[in-house]
């Protein structure tokens, strides 16, 4: 579930990470973009018109960014995805963009990011789709 972690790295219980969906979840027939949308909302908590858009992008784009939380919320957010038969990733928070600036956060403490702001917190796609 986790990627691009550097094991040696020292982390807070605070540490923030991202939670990406990830385009290998529509390569099973059964995974449509309303069922992921579905999964996501009830999951995770967000807006369905917002989990079919991060959805959508997901398919066509390469990867999306579901969230941010903490590492434990995310590993059980993601093992929840997991099981409802969705790919995701955890991936260190990326303290350098000016993706805080332009996230809007929710009221449960969920940070939903603009297309435009997770395609340049994300360099690669194709680093993040290894493995999957």
């Amino acid at each position: 579930l986790e990627y691009l972690y550097d094991a040696t790295e020292e982390r807070s219980s605070d540490d923030l990470f991202h939670l990406i969906l990830m385009p290998s979840t529509f390569k099973k027939d059964h995974m449509s973009i309303e069922n992921t949308a579905a999964s996501c909302t009830a999951i995770l908590g967000i807006p369905t018109d917002k989990a079919q858009d991060l959805s959508l992008y997901a398919k066509h784009q390469g990867f999306s960014c579901l969230g941010t939380w903490t590492h434990e919320e995310c590993v059980a957010k993601g093992k929840e995805l997991l099981s409802k038969d969705l790919d995701c990733r955890i991936i260190p928070f990326n303290g350098a963009s000016d993706a805080e600036e332009e996230s809007e956060v929710e009221s449960n403490n969920v940070v939903v990011m603009d297309v435009l702001t997770q395609k340049a917190l994300f360099e690669s796609a194709y680093m993040l789709s290894l493995d999957a």
